[in-house]
């Protein structure tokens, strides 16, 4: 928890340790360590994927396996403390098994009526075959019998199919992506469905997309709805043995859609390397479209811009690219997410060139692709969860941003999923002055001149905001006495130039007790 408490004298001034957290770092409110390393299945997990819910509980799931390497979904609830949630399928974790030797869950959405709709692989081994499996759980963790078959659909389009993504559109259908084998090739499969897990037949006739580019072998790696209902996909495809990068774009109906691209195909390369491809996408705001990408010459990782059309916006980056690299360090990038300022933030692996010390990060970035040097050192923060500096690996997978700003973080530790919680500038403190309480949110920080002070009140109360130094003297009465209301408050600061520049402490107190937060003056 990021708090100072005062108690009188000043002199006798008590700094929590967190206070001097920096922005990124773990947020030790979550399960003590900022961080749960937890099996759901017996031998071991992954988390591949995060959904947090209305209330502040945060799922997080995956494949989890027996000693016999029998594969099933796994999910896990946790409170927002960190704790695994007991009302939750009695422990907090539920494990099933779709009847296949290898089930493999990718991905999960929340929905508005509290149930869980989680999306991967199903195969079995002898005859080799594999499909789309779609799972529905209740808010309580029990199978949604009302959809599909006891709770499941299973769909085989080729029998060599490899589901990678889905998202639910606003009307409550399931859009699912992935690919398949053909003969010699992959193609890029759509299906639709509706809520109950019935296919959608008003998508391309029949609920399913077939489409391969060029006759090449196709593959789709991710998928995003538009505020429209139009449908981006994105993936590579393979020209003697390398990668060009495709985003193709299809109306509501399935349809392509023709003004994207150069007749609804978007082809190219990175930076003129000879074999790249896009892994992630994230349409912003703007309409503008966001993708992550690798160059599989030297595996550096890549985020780019283009434009609605699919142009690509050269105004981002170094002409429309932006590499993501540390000298001295390889990275991986596993997921990206935009804040509501435009930043973007991604997770991943992070490890040094004798591939040694292989943690996970995250990082923040600025809207034009270079990294935020407020966040973490140099706009990266690198995590372990391991113990004592083992060079196990570790990975993050999944990447969701809470209402106060915390940034929760999902992936691979040693053969266990992690969950950790990072702490970040934005998130909104709630004073509470009868209980322990975190800290109020300022911004910029560190400060030039001018910042904002946000913080919400749990109850009526007289405000006073100061600024000591770090021996306990009194700088500034940035308000006095003031009689505030229940709920969210923003203050203007202002620190006059002749202020040195330093590490001092904002203070908001009432007559029960004192919160507060490290500032520095530049």
């Amino acid at each position: 928890m990021n708090f100072l408490r005062f108690v009188l004298p000043m002199a006798l001034l008590l700094i929590s340790n967190n206070v001097f957290s920096q922005v990124g770092s773990l947020d030790l409110g979550f399960s003590e360590d900022g961080y749960i390393r937890t099996s759901i299945g017996l031998s071991g997990s992954i988390g591949t994927c995060v959904a947090l819910q209305p209330d502040g509980k945060i799922l997080f799931g995956g494949p989890c396996w027996w000693p016999d390497n029998d594969f099933d979904f796994s999910i896990g609830r946790l409170l927002p403390n960190g704790n695994y949630d007991n009302t939750f399928s009695n422990d907090g974790r539920i494990q099933l098994d779709l009847g296949s030797k290898l089930d493999y869950l990718k991905q999960m959405a929340v929905r508005p009526s509290g149930k869980i709709t989680t999306f991967g692989l199903s195969y079995i081994l002898n005859p080799f075959s594999s499909s789309f499996a779609l799972v529905q759980f209740n808010s309580d963790g029990t199978v949604d019998s009302t959809f599909g078959t006891d709770g499941v659909v299973k769909s085989q389009f080729t029998g060599y199919d490899n589901p990678v993504q889905m998202q639910i559109q606003e009307d409550g259908k399931i859009v699912t992506a992935g690919y398949a084998q053909v003969g010699q090739n992959d193609i890029m499969i759509l299906a639709r469905y509706l809520a109950n897990g019935e296919f959608d037949t008003t998508f391309n006739h029949s609920g399913i997309v077939y489409d391969q580019i060029l006759n090449l072998g196709t593959r789709l790696t991710d998928i995003y709805i538009q505020t429209d209902g139009k449908i981006v996909a994105t993936g590579y495809v393979v020209v003697d043995g390398n990668f060009d990068y495709i985003m193709r774009r299809y109306h509501v109906n399935g349809q392509l859609d023709t003004t994207f691209g150069v007749a609804g195909l978007v082809r190219g390369d990175f930076a003129n390397h000879m074999t790249t491809q896009i892994n992630n996408l994230i349409i912003l705001p703007n309409k503008k479209i966001l993708v992550s990408g690798t160059n599989n010459f030297d595996y550096s990782q890549i985020l780019s811009r283009f434009n609605e059309d699919g142009s690509l916006d050269t105004s981002f980056g170094v002409n429309g690219v932006s590499t993501i690299s540390i000298p001295g360090f390889l990275i991986g990038l596993g997921a990206f997410t935009v804040l509501s300022d435009g930043k973007v933030l991604i997770t991943g692996g992070i490890q040094k060139n004798d591939y040694t010390e292989h943690n996970y990060f995250v990082a923040r970035m600025f809207e034009n692709g270079s990294f935020d040097q407020s966040f973490g050192i140099d706009g990266l923060q690198q995590v372990s969860t391991i113990p004592d500096g083992d060079n196990a690996f570790e990975d993050g997978r999944a990447i969701a941003v809470q209402p106060d700003g915390k940034i929760i973080l999902v992936g691979i530790s040693d053969y266990q999923s992690f969950v950790s919680r990072h702490l970040t500038e934005l998130h909104v403190g709630l004073l509470d002055f009868t209980a322990e309480a975190v800290a109020p949110l300022i911004y910029p920080n560190p400060i030039v001149e001018t910042a904002t002070l946000q913080y919400e009140l749990s109850e009526a109360t007289t405000i006073t905001v100061e600024l000591y130094d770090l021996q306990g003297k009194r700088m500034l009465t940035l308000l006095p006495e003031t009689e505030q209301a229940e709920g969210k408050h923003e203050l203007p600061i202002l620190l006059p130039s002749h202020l040195a520049s330093g590490a001092y402490v904002l203070s908001v107190s009432n007559g029960k007790g004192r919160v507060a937060v490290q500032v520095i003056k530049q």
